[in-house]
């Protein structure tokens, strides 16, 4: 049987900042409003409730608008938005692509390819040719090169296409550094397979791997340093309920069910400083629980719940139900509720730290951000331009968000998503009572993480909006600052 479990402790919302004084006409002695602060979550289960600090007790933080476009409300299981060191690519209506160069502003509309709405997206590379993928929702596979030719033009040439037919694609994910395609499909027997040689005119091969789930592929995630092959694994998140592990030469390392059987949403792979192994992160159906593990899946380590307003339930899909994403350097997880319905008081984002220190790996601290419109897809990068922080952990976080009334970019100091001190609980860890088929092997052991591309600036974010405004970095002179564009 399962080890008993704490029971879940509520994360104690922060209290109303006192009013500040209006400058010249405050009353003497009156307190400077102080920024709300995040909440420390207690150790092995924490459970947190939606909407306990209110819209007007979030923390808030620059945004910037990329372009003004109104995309139909509806939770998004997949990622809609890709982002690079040059190219911003989002999906429109009919299955299109937006793709803009960050530097130029150029922009493309890469249609024609399908009717059906874009389920997922993922772009690789760091300069001025990139390599884009994406799936319909009737499980089509598209792979593009992308290029901008004398800097005016940006062009989307075919590299592959294949269409998906009754076990269609659900889920990509490029490798961080390497030019290779992992792609999860749908089904009752849906597979994980990695792509590899696309050009144009070539037929890429596919390496088959052994993760079968007997339901849709839902999550996909490569694990650094598993196997002796490529040197990287891929983990697999299901609807049936399991996360599988394959190493680099397509050997099945383990196999759990973080929820009980309950389905799975998300899978990330986190590799903070100082860990030696890699952590794994899975989300619930709707991410209303994010649990990290150790590198097999033996062990829960820590477990957020988000519960409904005053209870300790877990909170519905009418309330909350969210897209997750790991940020590059493996210190936050971010977590956007798409719930559109009612007032503002759902639109937040929430920044998750992770720790690495002490006894053991543990969430530490919850920050809640308010945001201007539901956000339905998101992505997290550094910044690294030249007037990035020298420390790379202390760089922005951009959060590139696809929301309801427009396309924009949220900047998120590490500060301001970490400012209380963790506090310590006596709550013992959570173990899997189903045993893992087989534990990972030495070689998941791997040194400091292969940070992917982070981002410069994007140019193209041209007039504030509201929120907190921030001035966006000026382009050249020959190319004159317009405001955001609307989109088709």
């Amino acid at each position: 049987g399962a080890a008993p479990t704490a029971a879940p402790v509520a994360a104690q919302a922060p209290t109303a900042a006192p009013s500040a004084a209006v400058a010249g006409g405050g009353v003497a002695g009156t307190p400077a409003k102080k920024p709300p602060k995040g909440v420390t979550l207690a150790r092995g289960e924490a459970a947190y409730e939606v909407g306990a600090v209110g819209a007007n007790a979030r923390k808030q933080t620059k945004v910037t608008a990329i372009t003004i476009y109104n995309t139909d409300p509806g939770y998004r299981a997949g990622r809609l938005i890709a982002v690079s060191s040059r190219y911003i690519c989002y999906g429109v209506r009919g299955g299109s692509v937006r793709i803009i160069h960050q530097t130029t502003g150029q922009r493309l509309l890469q249609k024609g390819h399908t009717t059906s709405e874009l389920a997922d997206i993922c772009i690789s590379g760091d300069g001025d040719t990139c390599t884009l993928a994406a799936v319909s929702s009737n499980g089509d596979l598209f792979v593009w090169g992308i290029s901008i030719e004398n800097m005016t033009e940006v062009k989307a040439t075919e590299l592959f296409r294949k269409d998906g037919g009754a076990q269609g694609y659900a889920r990509i994910l490029w490798h961080p550094t390497l030019p290779l395609l992992a792609t999860g499909s749908s089904g009752d027997n849906a597979k994980v397979s990695i792509w590899k040689g696309f050009a144009e005119g070539a037929v890429p091969s596919c390496q088959e791997m052994p993760a079968e789930h007997s339901g849709a592929i839902t999550g996909l995630a490569w694990v650094a340093g598993a196997g002796s092959g490529n040197g990287m694994g891929i983990a697999s998140a299901a609807a049936d309920g399991k996360v599988v592990l394959c190493d680099g030469d397509g050997v099945m390392q383990a196999s759990f069910s973080p929820f009980g059987g309950d389905a799975v949403q998300s899978v990330m792979v986190a590799q903070p400083k100082g860990q030696q192994t890699p952590l794994l992160i899975t989300g619930s159906a709707g991410n209303t629980c994010i649990k990290m593990w150790d590198a097999t899946g033996t062990t829960c380590l820590h477990s957020v719940t988000f519960t409904a307003p005053g209870t300790s339930s877990k909170v519905g899909p009418e309330i909350f139900r969210a897209t997750v994403d790991l940020d590059p350097l493996s210190d936050f997880v971010l977590v956007a509720n798409t719930v559109t319905a009612g007032s503002g008081d759902s639109f937040a984002v929430y920044s998750i730290h992770l720790n690495t220190e002490g006894d053991s790996p543990h969430f530490d601290c919850m920050c809640e951000f308010g945001v201007v419109y539901p956000v339905l897809s998101c992505v997290v990068c550094r910044d690294n331009s030249a007037e990035a922080e020298s420390d790379v952990r202390q760089r922005e976080m951009h959060l590139y968000c696809m929301q309801t009334k427009a396309i924009q970019q949220y900047h998120l100091r590490p500060d301001q998503c970490c400012d209380v001190a963790p506090e310590a609980s006596s709550a013992p860890l959570v173990t899997m009572s189903e045993p893992v088929s087989t534990p990972f092997s030495e070689a998941l052991r791997a040194p400091e993480p292969v940070h992917v591309a982070i981002l410069e600036p994007a140019h193209i974010i041209h007039k504030p909006v509201a929120v907190q405004a921030v001035r966006a970095a000026p382009l050249p002179a020959k190319a004159p600052t317009p405001p955001p564009p609307q989109d088709d």
